[in-house]
């Protein structure tokens, strides 16, 4: 079934610039619905793989973080020797 669109000069113009040898005008406007699809998903792959990054990068935070609380408590609480000073010959 044909449908009759109305579309101004320019965008008459940059259709028929798209057309590749006798293709038509509905093939050329198929290829780029075609072509918008595919991009929108590539987005799509792409905004998962940013997310999954960001949660990377907030896991790696929280881990440091929780290293250093760690190893600052560790220093707090684990007795250290005593440094006493080595005696002297003389007595």
């Amino acid at each position: 079934m044909s449908k009759m669109l109305k579309i101004e000069n320019e965008v008459y113009s940059q259709l028929e610039n798209l057309k590749v040898g006798r293709q038509t005008f509905s093939e050329v406007i198929e290829g780029i619905l075609k072509a918008r699809e595919k991009m929108l998903e590539a987005l799509n792959v792409l905004e998962g793989a940013l997310q999954f990054r960001e949660w990377q990068r907030q896991r790696f935070l929280e881990r440091v973080s929780a290293d250093s609380v760690r190893r600052d408590v560790e220093a707090r609480t684990i007795p250290r020797p005593s440094l006493k000073p080595a005696r002297s010959r003389e007595e």
